[in-house]
């Protein structure tokens, strides 16, 4: 018993002996404080700026002359080829106008005849006009004529008068029958036979009609005057069909409406032509710049707005020549083209970059290097001495300056040092540079 005794007291102290020097003990928690990262910051504010657009476009030709034909024929020559510089109405090609020469050559003699038609009316017009002419002055001498006679029966009337006066006061004073009543008796009778003689000659001339004389000669004047009209007007039948047949044979040579390059030739002799298809395509000297426009930014730009352009390392300055008034049916976009005011020879097809000047605009600008992008835009500021992620939109970009939304007024926005940074990390400002 008391030998059990001892062991029970054995154990017990050799297991606090173990618990006290044998057990391995927990080594002591170090806590380390982490490092604060340093960062640069600047206090966001707003300013204006020049906002621009960007766009990357085609260079193509300002004018494109598609040169069709108005009629449709066999063609005869092309006297150009692709690559010759040609001038405005310079002839590119001809179809077969035998059948329009015919026509012309028809229609020139239909207006020598006509002509000639024009000529004889003319001179009798003429005839005419002078009968005409000779009938009233025929009838102005006879007016004469008829004056004369009317003053002279009314001087030999008032002479018989004047007789009646004396014959009726010698009767008075004399007697019906005394030598001075006879005397003047004889006197009367005399006056009253000149004066009747006088009256009828008068009523001779009076009475001649030259009225139907007047109005034929005034018919054959009218009627050469009509059929002169009638000449007149197929005279200019005759030149409207000359002009037709000649605009006819002119419509058989196509020619370029602009100065230019010939940069395809369509068709080839032999082939048909028509108003359907072009034959030969003339693109101008001058080129401009194709972009699309969006419809959220087509409202933006109009028309001699300034443009800088690049193409390769060459800058051009520009500006906006027009702006589509639909969009393309396939990329909704509107066509907007941009001309040159610098340029030099360029190649049709070669890629440029154009930014448009669109004004000041005032707002939160920033460096473009700031902005990151893990699939959006987005930029660190600092909160509380701790970092934070903040979405932002980019609304303009002017060179590597961009417009944002998404930052207020003193924002301390990270601008170096970000680069280790993750969203909660204690930073320590280093330094607070100014909004620029």
């Amino acid at each position: 018993m008391k030998r059990n005794k001892w062991i029970i007291i054995a154990l017990a102290l050799g297991l606090t002996a173990y618990f006290v020097f044998l057990r391995p003990q927990k080594a002591e928690t170090e806590v380390v404080e982490a490092k604060k990262i340093s960062v640069k910051v600047m206090a966001i504010n707003t300013r204006t700026n020049q906002e621009t657009m960007n766009f990357i476009g085609i260079i193509q030709p300002k004018d494109l002359n598609q040169a069709t034909f108005t009629s449709v024929g066999t063609i005869e020559e092309i006297y150009v080829k692709e690559g010759d510089t040609v001038k405005k109405d310079q002839a590119l090609a001809k179809m077969d106008s035998e059948q329009a020469e015919i026509s012309r050559d028809n229609a020139n003699e239909s207006l020598r005849l006509a002509k000639a038609q024009q000529t004889e009316a003319e001179a009798d017009l003429r005839v005419a006009e002078a009968e005409y002419d000779a009938v009233l002055k025929e009838r102005a001498a006879q007016d004469v004529v008829i004056e004369e006679k009317r003053v002279i029966a009314e001087t030999e009337r008032a002479e018989a008068d004047q007789a009646q006066i004396e014959y009726d006061q010698a009767v008075l004073d004399y007697g019906e029958n005394s030598a001075e009543a006879a005397a003047a008796l004889t006197r009367l009778s005399q006056a009253n036979t000149e004066a009747a003689q006088a009256e009828a000659d008068y009523r001779l001339e009076r009475d001649v009609d030259f009225s139907s004389e007047i109005e034929i000669a005034q018919a054959r004047k009218d009627g050469a005057n009509a059929n002169l009209e009638a000449a007149k007007a197929q005279v200019t039948i005759s030149q409207n069909n000359v002009d037709a047949a000649n605009e006819n044979i002119e419509s058989n040579i196509l020619r370029s409406s602009i100065n230019g390059t010939v940069v395809k030739l369509v068709s080839k002799v032999g082939d048909i032509g028509s108003p359907l298809a072009p034959t030969v395509v003339v693109a101008s000297h001058e080129m401009v710049v194709h972009i699309g426009v969006s419809q959220g930014s087509v409202n933006d730009i109009k028309a001699n707005q300034k443009t800088f352009i690049t193409i390769d390392e060459d800058e051009y300055d520009g500006s906006v020549l027009d702006v589509a008034k639909l969009p393309d049916t396939n990329s909704r976009t509107y066509l907007t083209r941009i001309k040159f005011n610098n340029s030099s020879q360029l190649n049709i097809g070669e890629t440029a970059s154009v930014a448009i000047d669109v004004g000041l605009r005032d707002g939160v600008w920033l460096n473009l290097s700031t902005i990151l992008n893990d699939g959006e835009d987005y930029v660190y500021i600092i909160q509380n001495d701790r970092v934070s992620k903040r979405k932002i939109t980019i609304l303009s970009v002017n060179n590597n300056q961009v417009l944002v939304s998404g930052l207020n007024v003193n924002d301390q926005l990270v601008i170096e040092g970000g680069r280790f940074l993750s969203v909660g990390s204690e930073v320590n400002i280093t330094e607070i540079l100014p909004y620029e």
